[in-house]
């Protein structure tokens, strides 16, 4: 459905896919929320883009790069934690397989969305002292949206933009340097449409009394993961990263 992207100077790439069951396996149901991260720390001298590092093998002889197919995927040997409301989190063992299914095209099953499930998990959430600021993350999709003019963030070279769609106004945080520039090229794009804007999937939360957004994906017809640069990955240098890492 969507990819994170979190760049940490000089430190790790990260990203984190989210997923949705389209069969029954155990615990996980058809239709069901998933998610699989990977981290890949930055070595010195190391000249590619973020992306570039979905290219990389993992122990399981598969590429992450295959998450971003719009195939399905045949996991097998995984392991999985959480439940189905908070949703749940993959986890690979050595023993795992991950492999390319169908092309996917079924994406209209999962754009519904609606705030009222939001207000009723916030009516039933009793705060604490140590509750983070995505305590009550939410998976949304956004439609008949407009996207206002981009604005300073809190943080240095943060943007951004408002987002309202009825009566909802969302703040979409759109970080500095290359974690956020594939995404505010997009974000911009999108401003540019005439017409209705297509669906937008992406995470909220609360924070400072505002509804935060990260916008992940559109869906023009396919998905369009608006958070990956869409840049050929110098190949040369990334193979230098893969004998650096071997």
């Amino acid at each position: 459905m969507g990819a994170v992207k979190k760049v940490a100077e000089h430190a790790f790439v990260a990203f984190e896919f989210r997923l949705r069951a389209i069969a029954d396996a155990g615990a996980v149901k058809a239709g069901q929320k998933l998610s699989w991260s990977a981290v890949f720390p930055l070595k010195k001298g190391q000249d590619i883009p973020p992306e570039g590092f979905l290219h990389l093998p993992q122990k399981q002889k598969f590429a992450p790069f295959l998450f971003l197919e719009r195939t399905t995927l045949n996991i097998a040997n995984a392991t999985v934690s959480g439940d189905e409301t908070s949703g749940w989190r993959l986890a690979l063992t050595d023993q795992s397989t991950v492999t390319v299914g169908k092309p996917f095209t079924g994406w209209d099953q999962f754009l519904a969305w609606s705030p009222q499930s939001a207000l009723d998990r916030l009516a039933k959430h009793v705060p604490g002292p140590l509750d983070l600021d995505t305590e009550l993350q939410e998976e949304v999709v956004l439609r008949d949206y407009e996207v206002g003019k981009a604005e300073d963030g809190d943080e240095p070279g943060q943007t951004v933009y408002p987002i309202t769609m009825g009566a909802l106004t969302l703040h979409a945080l759109i970080g500095a340097g290359a974690e956020g520039k594939a995404l505010k090229k997009s974000i911009d794009e999108i401003r540019k449409v005439r017409g209705a804007n297509p669906p937008l999937f992406g995470l909220m939360h609360y924070e400072r009394c505002r509804l935060v957004f990260q916008p992940l994906t559109t869906f023009p017809g396919s998905s369009d993961y608006i958070t990956i640069s869409k840049e050929n990955v110098n190949k040369a240098a990334l193979l230098k990263a893969m004998d650096f890492r071997s």
